[in-house]
């Protein structure tokens, strides 16, 4: 059976002002939301999310990168009208993720630094026993572990195409971890301590994260 593929992208100060200078490649609408967003880091992820999807694709369909739609469903999902692949994207802290593949995927990223308190979340979002081994981890482990729990969640839902509004308190993260249904779900470590969750069919999942730069990006759109 074909993995999915998960890409990584961290965007320093020079990519992210890189990445406003394609902001014209993306649809109008998408560019208007580009501009309502007052951060600029928060611009260019977005910016630059599309533009790996575009790549991606582009490898699997024949298209030029520039010349594909991407679009989203009525819930908030992106796909391309004319990519051969089922993708997702989600940005965190300073990085870009995407799964793709044959089969539908969700797959999240969060940065390593959270400026809410951690338990109050778990409160709210997290199943009993997921609180419960929050509590129990060594103070040096529980940040990680919580983001073990929410990318893996927040991936699910996106694989199910429900988002937020599917309940991050239902998912079931161990069930995910295990694989014994038909979704299975895995986490990936990333080299700044950011944490990435994605999910996919059982035996679909990858072994590894590529990490791919934006200089490495940019080489690719310019073929």
């Amino acid at each position: 059976m074909e993995p999915i593929e998960v890409y990584a992208l961290r965007l320093d100060e020079e990519a992210a002002a890189q990445a406003e200078g394609y902001l014209a490649y993306l649809s109008p609408g998408r560019r208007k939301a580009v501009r309502g967003y007052r951060s600029p880091l928060m611009r260019a992820r977005t910016i630059a999310a599309e533009l790996l999807a575009r790549v991606l694709l582009a490898a699997r369909s024949g298209k030029l990168p520039l010349e594909l739609a991407i679009c989203r469903d009525a819930r908030g999902k992106p796909y391309s009208p004319d990519g051969a692949a089922f993708f997702s994207w989600s940005h965190g802290g300073a990085w870009v993720a995407l799964s793709i593949g044959g089969e539908q995927n969700g797959v999240d990223v969060e940065g390593p630094r959270w400026r809410t308190a951690v338990s109050a979340i778990a409160r709210r979002f997290f199943r009993p026993e997921e609180r419960r081994a929050l509590d129990e981890a060594a103070e040096s482990e529980r940040s990680r572990l919580f983001l073990y729990y929410w990318t893996m969640k927040e991936s699910y839902l996106k694989y199910t195409g429900e988002g937020l509004a599917g309940g991050l308190e239902s998912v079931d993260t161990a069930a995910l971890w295990r694989g014994d249904g038909p979704a299975a779900g895995r986490n990936f470590l990333l080299s700044d301590g950011a944490v990435v969750g994605v999910c996919a069919p059982s035996g679909h999942l990858p072994d590894a994260v590529q990490e791919i730069s934006f200089a490495a990006l940019r080489a690719e759109l310019s073929k």
